[in-house]
C-alpha cells in the first residue's frame, strides 16, 4: 500500500516535468 501511494506522485511529477521541457 505504502508503496502505491509513493509512486503515485512520482508519474505525476515526472509528466509535470515533460510538460515543461515541452513547453
Amino acid at each position: 500500500m505504502h508503496s502505491v501511494s509513493i509512486g503515485s506522485p512520482l508519474p505525476s511529477y515526472h509528466l509535470s516535468v515533460k510538460l515543461i521541457q515541452c513547453g
